[in-house]
């Protein structure tokens, strides 16, 4: 039976487990993607009316009340007491759906930045707490667009017009270290919709090179996988390395551990140095010191080494911080059955339709995917989102948009926007554990 259940018991698997070897047909009645995993095992008639002519006995499972309801043979059901609980690995529909959730290693690395960005930390005596998240993201910004700008290693383009489905196959040789980001490489370009490529295939020839053979590959194509192979070490580590979406093409950076003269932002200089002291104390960079300006008006850049790969991760993107905030408060809560943080959802692994979900909470039947949002404007493509995933992805799901900052609450009438379309907003990141195990319904 394709319903997978997690490691706890759960009060379904068990009843269907038990039924196995009889002929029933369950419906859930509240028509969410229960129904999908139902279907999927066969469980699920045409209608009642069908099964009833086949004089089969029909149980209806109420996802919401998480209870049976059945008009004959209800003895059987009297064991099915305990409460279901759902986990990350449930949440697969029938549409041919995987998830993959990122890593979150930074737990000691979460405590200590998350009070430098709430005006927290001992080491400021400030007034104006927001001032430290606004200082917090644009010393962020400034590291992401040292990063675009120091850290390309290739960028490739294509129109289609470049596309020869005739033109002949290219057969590589690489070392085995390089597969994981050659692969992951050619799956973005392939699910792109420009054409790379016709195809592309693997095979081992020794135990430490691989065969690849990439069919009608387009010329820029050639000379992207030459420059990056013409120092393979480089690509040996795929955390190091970020693909980025361009809209004709695809640009390869690299994340060195090393940032050299670093400009700050004029309007926030001293307390985003104060932050990189500050993190120079809790051991996530190292080696930091202020560079001799060019100009005697010039304010000096700054140098300072990340201590490991997951400090990049954290210092590079400016709403990293707040969701790594949210997984870990929910967490520690105790309130959830299960906790996830960066889940992609791949619907098509061919056409690389996938969806990604900051948070995703579950208790019960029910399932809360949260986008969190480190800044002071509502935007309405945010609900647009959060509106159609649930149409696909978790049971009984509510969606909610996290705002890091209680001056967005003035964006009353996106707020209110959402409301309608069954979105809940939240814009505080104090106590947020308790508000979203509030927001279930119990």
């Amino acid at each position: 039976m394709p319903y997978n259940c997690g490691q706890q018991t759960n009060v379904l698997h068990r009843f269907l487990m038990q039924k196995s070897s009889q002929k029933f047909t369950a419906i859930e009645i509240n028509e969410t993607a229960l129904s999908d995993f139902l279907q999927s095992a066969n469980y699920v008639a045409e209608d009642e009316k069908t099964a009833n002519k086949r004089k089969l006995p029909v149980y209806r499972f109420d996802a919401i009340t998480r209870s049976f309801i059945t008009d004959d043979d209800s003895a059987s059901l009297e064991y099915v007491k305990n409460s279901p609980i759902l986990f990350m690995e449930d949440l697969y529909t029938s549409k041919g759906g995987f998830l993959q959730e990122s890593k979150t290693d930074l737990y000691f690395a979460y405590k200590k930045t998350w009070e430098l960005y709430s005006g927290q930390a001992k080491e400021f005596c400030i007034s104006d707490k927001n001032a430290c998240g606004i200082a917090w993201k644009m010393l962020c910004k400034a590291i992401s667009e040292f990063f675009e700008t120091n850290c390309k290693l290739i960028e490739i383009h294509c129109d289609n017009s470049d596309f020869n489905p005739d033109a002949p196959d290219w057969l590589l040789y690489v070392p085995d270290f390089c597969e994981d980001f050659l692969e992951k490489f050619l799956s973005a370009l392939n699910g792109s919709e420009n054409a790379f490529f016709a195809g592309y295939s693997w095979e081992d020839r020794s135990s430490n090179m691989k065969e690849l053979v990439i069919k009608a590959p387009i010329p820029c194509l050639r000379g992207a996988i030459n420059s990056l192979m013409s120092d393979p070490l480089r690509i040996s580590q795929d955390s190091l390395l970020d693909i980025v979406r361009l809209p004709d093409g695809y640009r390869v950076n690299y994340k060195p551990m090393l940032i050299s003269d670093l400009a700050l932002p004029e309007e926030a200089y001293e307390l985003c140095w104060n932050m990189l002291k500050a993190l120079e104390r809790y051991g996530l960079i190292r080696f930091l010191r202020k560079n001799d300006p060019a100009k005697e008006s010039d304010l000096p850049t700054v140098s300072f080494a990340f201590a490991g790969e997951p400090i990049i991760r954290l210092l590079l993107s400016e709403g990293y911080l707040f969701k790594l905030h949210t997984y870990y408060e929910a967490l520690k809560s105790g309130f959830f059955d299960d906790v996830s943080m960066g889940v992609e959802v791949t619907w098509s692994e061919e056409h690389g339709t996938k969806n990604e979900i900051d948070v995703v909470l579950t208790k019960g039947f029910q399932t809360l995917t949260v986008e969190c949002k480190a800044t002071n404007a509502i935007s309405h493509e945010f609900y647009h989102k959060l509106y159609s995933l649930p149409k696909t992805f978790g049971i009984n799901t509510i969606p909610v948009l996290l705002v890091d900052s209680s001056a967005a609450s003035q964006n009353d009438m996106e707020i209110q926007r959402g409301r309608k379309l069954g979105i809940e907003t939240i814009c505080d990141s104090s106590n947020i554990a308790q508000k979203l195990n509030d927001l279930f319904r119990v």
